[in-house]
């Protein structure tokens, strides 16, 4: 998690329970990817480095990969993680979503070794974050698209400088509120679970498969017997 601390800011007045965090499109249509069947109408986007890094405070580049989900149900459905697998093409390898509780734990940072103190002069750069929460519609800076209200992150830099003796500013490990924020912001993103006969959506988060880049991948969902699958672009580095 790029955050060393992290501080949860309410505001007064809670969003309604229909409001979406990830704005939904018009349609599945919308989407890069999208498939039509009288069960549902399925849009998804895989979403590149750079706007992984630029939507969320979490580090998750490195070890995962998060597709953007629009769902459209035919009729009343229950939507579950456990439907969903992405395959990277030309492969037999079937990656199942990973929980918000799951990454916060995993991404957790451990405390810094202070046995290993660095040398003077020594700088340390390490990111800071500030969470919130925000009532009203908002910009995606990456996308330029409109979204609704939920959690707000902003970002900075804190620099340590090793001292006399070699006494040096480690960065702050990450502690549990900052795990408890990590799953928080994870899982106001993540594609709402449950019964539902209205169009969600959200993000879902896959474990990176391996050093490979530039793959493309089959975002796949089944449900009582019936497939469809929604060929992705590559994934992007940049």
């Amino acid at each position: 998690m790029r955050p060393a601390a992290a501080i949860l800011l309410f505001a007064g007045a809670g969003f309604a329970a229909d409001q979406q965090v990830i704005p939904l499109r018009d349609s599945a249509g919308a989407y890069p990817a999208h498939s039509e069947r009288p069960m549902a109408a399925i849009g998804a986007e895989l979403l590149t480095a750079a706007q992984v890094h630029g939507s969320f405070s979490s580090e998750l580049n490195r070890a995962y990969l998060v597709v953007e989900v629009g769902f459209f149900p035919g009729e009343q459905t229950d939507v579950t993680l456990l439907d969903f697998s992405l395959v990277p093409a030309g492969t037999q390898t079937v990656l199942r979503p990973v929980r918000s509780k799951v990454i916060a734990a995993v991404l957790q940072k451990k405390p810094a070794d202070t046995r290993k103190p660095s040398a003077p002069g020594d700088v340390t750069v390490y990111p800071t974050v500030g969470v919130g929460y925000e009532s009203g519609p908002s910009y995606d800076p990456v996308t330029g698209r409109r979204r609704g209200g939920g959690w707000t992150t902003s970002a900075g830099v804190g620099v340590g400088v090793g001292g006399a003796g070699g006494q040096g500013a480690p960065p702050p490990a990450s502690t549990s509120a900052d795990r408890r924020t990590m799953e928080t912001e994870l899982s106001e993103k993540s594609l709402p679970e449950g019964p539902t006969a209205r169009a969600v959506a959200g993000y879902l988060y896959f474990p990176f498969p391996g050093k490979k880049k530039d793959l493309a991948y089959d975002l796949v969902y089944t449900h009582h017997g019936e497939k469809i699958v929604l060929p992705l672009v590559k994934y992007s580095t940049k």
